[in-house]
């Protein structure tokens, strides 16, 4: 079986604004009903890192949570989409009752589904970055904490986060993650698994990035130890002698 790395996530040129739905907040596309235009991007390999790193915010008043909340969730999303619907598909089309055209109403992930996914997926990076603890003890814990949550992601069909197994055109069997929210915790699967590597940037303390080694879009060959240019041309000045 090959991991699938083509998947591509549509995020609207207009962005997303807060609306409501059956009493909870909910992003909606700013352009949805003049058919705006949707950008199709292929998300960054470690995008789950900053997904877990999201800042909910913890203060008491829940007004003041819910409007900081909401600002750092709108900024993900206009960058990288919405997690569980991409804009222009998954729409509901209903007539109303005295015979106007549909509507659509769609199902973007509202506050508290962001939030409770934000928080199961900084569970799992916690415990990820674990792994290389020296107790045995602890080494179970987080395998065994990482193979629950990771795997109960996947086959999460309500939310959706999974993945669908298919067939190409040339008869290879490939993983195919069903939108943004399956392509992260796959993401972090992959890991898991060992099937890629991750490695902290060597300006690691300048930049916080890690490099992704491996076989596949996105990923990078066995020699890289920079996360991009920038931090390349960081390495080299400090390498470059002194005039």
């Amino acid at each position: 079986m090959k991991t699938d790395t083509r998947f591509k996530w549509g995020v609207p040129d207009s962005g997303f604004e807060w609306g409501t739905l059956k009493g909870d907040r909910q992003l909606r596309w700013r352009s949805e009903s003049t058919a705006g235009w949707v950008e199709r991007r292929v998300p960054p390999i470690g995008l789950f890192r900053k997904f877990a790193a999201l800042g909910l915010s913890a203060v008491r008043d829940e007004s003041i949570r819910e409007r900081k909340d909401m600002v750092a969730i709108q900024a993900f999303a206009n960058r990288y989409g919405d997690i569980l619907i991409e804009p222009g598909r998954g729409a509901e089309r209903k007539t109303d009752a005295i015979g106007n055209p549909p509507g659509i109403k769609r199902r973007f992930a509202t506050l508290n589904q962001w939030r409770n996914e934000i928080r199961r997926m900084r569970g799992a990076v916690s415990l990820w970055d674990r792994r290389n603890a020296n107790e045995d003890a602890v080494r179970l814990e987080v395998r065994e904490g990482l193979y629950w949550i990771t795997d109960k992601a996947l086959i999460n069909g309500t939310t959706p986060s999974h993945a669908l197994a298919h067939l190409d055109q040339n008869l290879k069997l490939f993983v195919q993650p069903m939108n943004l929210l399956a392509f992260m915790w796959f993401t972090l699967a992959r890991l898991v698994a060992g099937e890629i590597e991750e490695r902290p940037c060597e300006m690691f303390d300048i930049c916080g990035n890690y490099v992704y080694v491996g076989s596949g879009w996105g990923l990078q060959r066995g020699d890289t130890t920079t996360c991009g240019e920038t931090c390349r041309k960081r390495k080299n000045r400090q390498r470059a002698p002194p005039r």
